[in-house]
């Protein structure tokens, strides 16, 4: 009974160190048409509810100017278009991307369009002042 089970075990570790393990793709991200997302390509950033949304710029609480990123209403002449900039040569967006998201251009007043997560876990236009040390890419 022994002599069986080294054996199995034998034949078993063998064929671990003799199979060789692929590693898992990332999936790419598609839009609402089935295509990949493109890096540095425009798209409107909208969230699944009945009625739907857009992400836009927004002024809250005591900020000065509109640096939080919110989710709104869709409203034809406050669409905000967002790019997904990808670190690296990719040109196509992964879940496994490590990439920077921002607006294609700045709200009135905001010299940047990159988004950052601040201290208190809010989305907001790199804002550097409030920005979470170590984190500027979502």
């Amino acid at each position: 009974m022994k002599a069986v089970s080294l054996a199995l075990l034998l034949f078993f570790a063998l064929f671990a160190l003799s199979t060789k393990l692929e590693p898992t793709r990332a999936d790419y991200v598609y839009d609402t048409k089935g295509n990949p997302l493109l890096s540095g390509a425009s798209y409107y950033a909208s969230y699944y509810h009945p009625g739907g949304g857009l992400v836009k710029p927004a002024q809250i609480d005591d900020e000065t100017k509109p640096i939080s990123v919110v989710l709104g209403p869709i409203l034809e002449n406050q669409k905000w278009p967002v790019k997904f900039i990808v670190h690296g040569d990719e040109t196509t967006v992964t879940t496994d991307s490590s990439l920077d998201i921002e607006f294609t251009t700045a709200p009135s007043g905001v010299s940047s369009t990159r988004w950052s997560v601040g201290k208190d876990y809010l989305v907001r236009i790199d804002s550097q002042d409030q920005a979470l040390k170590g984190i500027s890419a979502i």
